[in-house]
């Protein structure tokens, strides 16, 4: 029997016109009143641990083939938005690159980033 409760949806979420109905003839409120207008700046994003570990993991790899790279004296090839695939020259990368593994892939400040990547010609 439970499972046929459960498998209805009515049961669970009722759909706004119902709620609509149930707020209009009674005291109850749903939906707080807000102006419709009104622009609410959204909720600031965090990753969940294990996209967390993922990201740092993904940095450091990055970081390990910039230097692979420059040992063996290949140019990075990446995709740079509105200019394409574009081979960077790993001397070029290899500033960020110790500094990644230094910080073992955590996210470096947005300013700091951009002075190590500020020399970058391509």
């Amino acid at each position: 029997m439970w499972g046929r409760l459960y498998a209805c949806h009515s049961y669970h979420e009722p759909d706004a016109a119902r709620l609509a109905f149930i707020e209009q003839s009674s005291n109850v409120r749903f939906m707080p009143a807000a102006d419709p207008f009104t622009l609410q700046e959204q909720p600031a994003y965090t990753p969940s641990e294990e996209t967390r570990r993922s990201l740092r993991a993904m940095r450091r790899a990055y970081a390990r083939v910039v230097q692979e790279n420059k040992a063996w004296g290949l140019p990075v090839i990446q995709w740079r938005e509105g200019r394409g695939v574009v081979e960077v020259p790993a001397e070029q990368l290899e500033p960020l690159a110790r500094r990644i593994l230094e910080v073992d892939g955590d996210p470096l400040p947005a300013e700091e980033e951009r002075s190590l990547l500020s020399h970058l010609k391509i």
